[in-house]
């Protein structure tokens, strides 16, 4: 777990003290998918952040400007979610 020894400031503060229990998740989640053609992958996400960024009904939604830099599970509301994992 690298990850974790390269002292991330969501885990330590810049005393290299461990802020987990302090407002900070114990938990991290790190996922991946493989693919056999990531080309058409990469356009379905593409196509699917350019329709859902440009979407009336999802214009009032208070994430959507987070959701217009990049999908984020924890954020967009489950309608999103949706169309991402179909995507994928």
């Amino acid at each position: 777990m690298r990850f974790f020894k390269r002292g991330l400031r969501i885990f330590f503060n810049k005393y290299g003290e461990c802020l987990l229990g302090e407002g900070v998740s114990p938990i991290l989640l790190i996922g991946f998918i493989t693919t056999k053609n990531p080309t058409q992958l990469r356009k379905c996400l593409l196509d699917l952040h350019k329709e859902v960024i440009s979407d009336e009904y999802f214009k009032d939604v208070p994430s959507i400007e987070k959701t217009k830099i990049a999908f984020h599970a924890k954020d967009d509301i489950p309608e999103i979610r949706e169309k991402v994992l179909k995507c994928l």
